[in-house]
């Protein structure tokens, strides 16, 4: 448990005055005060390694077994509290213990030199004092002869199964020969069986060494790099406990940040989308999320940039010379502020009159109604020759109007007559100069 021991408080320090009521007291709100976490989980240095044939062999050397052939003859070491097999973490610091070449029980290990230029070569580092970080590891003392406090060093934690590829456990034969001459014994035991992913779990410090600093990020990928090398448990030297394929297990911090930083991945997606689709899902994905938010916003500005071109189009492919055209769209966008823009250009339109005054739109009543009085005067005056003056009045208009067409239109735009023929721009002109207008 992270500090304090919750459960020293509880069995030691609380009765450690005896029947000392202001003693119990006090140690008993400490420990309702404790924010306390599960240390392993909560470890900031991770990785995970898998076993590999022919498997893992831990607690060997615990007695088990009755004379049944079927039982299980050797030992096997499994957690109290899950019933799992684990690797205490007083093994795995053993074995580093060992790696790192220190003396074992007063004696001194032949192979410290080596060793010691093993571990100089992985940290790329040919100065490096490994004795002193090795004590300072292990035995938790400084090169200059002080101690680090229990919560200043480097702590070990048990490594826990965390992935299988089937089952966790299988049994294996050793088959001793006692005589030449006679048949083996088999005797039956219990391993962890191959393709098990263990997590090994430490909390390190930055060492100290006076001329140099070896980082708890270093120390991380050390002890994985040994630990997958040289393997771990019993029977080591026939292949028993190889591990490998490396993989760095992120801490709790390290995965909020991981998390944080795949939320800000999507939502930059989104963006770069373009697209209120992809922002609506990422809001529901992430509805609780801060930028969610921004999303939201995001929505609105990419709605309003749409809006604003729907009515720049609209303007665009407006025919500017019909200035009933004009009109409807500055009914129709008059009162949007987004439109603001667009109405007045518009509005500029009708007040300079650029739509020419021939154009006539024929769409409605009054339009068509002032087209056929017209049909009417020209079909009278073929017949008769003769006109009123208001008849008179509003052919000339005709016939001005026609003067004025483009020279690219050939008909004149008051459509066509009783012989379905248009009346051409030429013969209105011919009109006009029979009837002297």
């Amino acid at each position: 448990m992270s500090r304090p021991n919750l459960g020293y408080l509880f069995w030691r320090e609380c009765y450690k005055k005896g029947q000392d009521k202001s003693h119990i007291e006090a140690t008993i709100a400490k420990m309702l005060k404790a924010q306390a976490t599960d240390e392993p989980l909560a470890a900031p240095h991770k990785f995970g390694l898998t076993t590999a044939y022919p498997g893992l062999l831990i607690g060997s050397g615990y007695a088990h077994g009755l004379p049944e052939d079927a039982d299980v003859k050797i030992g096997f070491y499994f957690d109290h509290t899950s019933g799992l097999p684990v690797i205490p973490g007083s093994s795995v610091k053993g074995v580093l213990r060992h790696l790192f070449g220190l003396p074992m029980q007063g004696k001194k290990d032949p192979l410290a030199p080596a060793k010691h230029a093993m571990i100089r070569h992985l940290l790329k580092n040919d100065s490096l004092d490994v004795p002193a970080l090795a004590a300072a590891i292990f035995e938790g003392r400084l090169p200059n002869g002080d101690r680090l406090g229990s919560y200043c060093r480097d702590i070990f934690y048990d490594a826990r199964i965390v992935d299988s590829r089937g089952e966790i456990l299988a049994d294996d034969y050793l088959a001793p020969h006692p005589d030449h001459f006679k048949n083996p014994t088999p005797i039956r035991f219990l391993k962890v069986a191959p393709e098990v992913t263990f997590a090994f779990a430490f909390r390190l410090v930055d060492t100290d060494l006076g001329d140099t600093v070896v980082t708890a990020r270093e120390k991380m990928e050390l002890f994985a790099t040994m630990l997958s090398t040289f393997g771990v448990g019993a029977k080591t030297n026939v292949g028993y406990g190889r591990l490998e394929n490396f993989q760095p297990l992120l801490s709790p911090q390290e995965r909020e940040r991981e998390r944080q930083n795949e939320i800000r991945r999507d939502y930059e997606d989104a963006i770069a989308s373009q697209t209120d689709k992809a922002l609506e899902r990422f809001i529901l994905d992430h509805s609780d999320h801060p930028l969610a938010q921004d999303a939201r916003k995001a929505i609105e500005t990419l709605r309003e940039k749409e809006r604003l071109a729907h009515i720049e189009q609209a303007y665009n492919n407006l025919d500017k010379t019909k200035p009933q055209h004009i009109s409807s769209f500055i009914e129709k966008h008059g009162k949007s502020p987004d439109a603001e823009e667009w109405v007045e250009k518009a509005r500029a339109l009708l007040e300079a009159k650029e739509a020419p005054a021939h154009e006539i739109d024929f769409s409605t009543i009054e339009e068509k109604r002032k087209l056929k009085e017209i049909e009417n005067i020209v079909k009278n005056v073929i017949k008769t020759k003769t006109l009123s003056e208001e008849e008179k009045r509003m052919l000339e208009e005709a016939i001005a109007n026609a003067k004025d067409l483009p020279k690219k239109r050939k008909k004149f735009p008051f459509g066509t007559f009783g012989n379905e023929k248009a009346l051409g721009k030429e013969r209105v002109n011919k009109l006009a100069d029979r009837l002297g207008l």
